[in-house]
């Protein structure tokens, strides 16, 4: 993987995973994504360096591919790279490998943004400086729609509890999928293999929000969250299941 120079390794606990012993679809984002936050901070310019400077980043859009099953106790290194960006649009991807294959590729869009006024930060004057790394190839969508054609229902809520809300005191981008997954059955002897989502309105603390789900004829769920203080939507999210091998 050329130009990937920040690597750390992990070895998968099996608090991250779930009635399969598979990793949880809201553990996978949480390993690939502290791969990134390790590499951050690594680099001088983490959360709270950023935070010192009134800037913060943002996540806007995130899609991953899982290739394979990840088990608990399985070892894996998260190795990852800013890649080309323009505008005020901060491109990132981050893999998996285990036994030496890449496993797990991500896909992330960020914005970097002045916390008093919330304006964007461009690339050009982000003065991060780090080294560009290759795009890759996934198969989850990382601009994924609801077709306009399928028919959502409304099936339960979910709400932007303690356990669920990082230091920003809103719920934390990871654990969005897991709260979704609550309100699917089947899931036994079932794994995500693709997952895309589209941040738009933060759940902050004590938040509530309708869930709505639908299905198309390949049986990909899409879900759209919205927010029971203002009706906003929260995120849509794309989620597609593979079967696991009977072990």
């Amino acid at each position: 993987m050329g130009n990937y120079s920040f690597r750390t390794d992990f070895r998968i606990n099996s608090h991250s995973c779930d009635l399969n012993n598979h990793i949880r679809p809201s553990g996978l984002l949480q390993y690939l994504q502290e791969t990134a936050n390790l590499h951050i901070e690594s680099s001088g310019k983490g959360y709270d360096v950023l935070k010192k400077e009134g800037r913060a980043f943002i996540l806007s859009r995130v899609a991953v591919t899982l290739n394979e099953p990840l088990y608990a106790y399985e070892r894996v290194t998260g190795a990852t790279a800013p890649t080309e960006s323009r505008g005020a649009s901060f491109n990132r991807f981050t893999t998996l490998e285990k036994g030496g294959r890449q496993i797990a590729v991500l896909s992330s869009l960020w914005a970097l943004v002045n916390v008093e006024d919330k304006s964007l930060i461009r690339v050009n004057d982000s003065h991060l400086d780090l080294p560009v790394g290759e795009t890759l190839s996934l198969d989850a969508p990382l601009k994924s729609r609801i077709p306009a054609d399928l028919s959502l229902e409304s099936v339960g809520t979910i709400k932007a509890n303690y356990s669920l809300c990082d230091r920003n005191r809103h719920m934390n981008n990871t654990t969005y999928p897991d709260e979704l997954c609550n309100l699917l059955p089947g899931l036994d002897g079932k794994r995500i293999k693709d997952l895309s989502i589209c941040y738009q309105n933060e759940m902050p603390l004590g938040e509530e929000a309708e869930v709505l789900l639908g299905r198309d004829a390949e049986g990909v769920c899409f879900f759209r969250t919205l927010r029971k203080s203002d009706g906003k939507v929260g995120v849509e999210a794309r989620m597609v299941f593979a079967d696991l091998p009977v072990r």
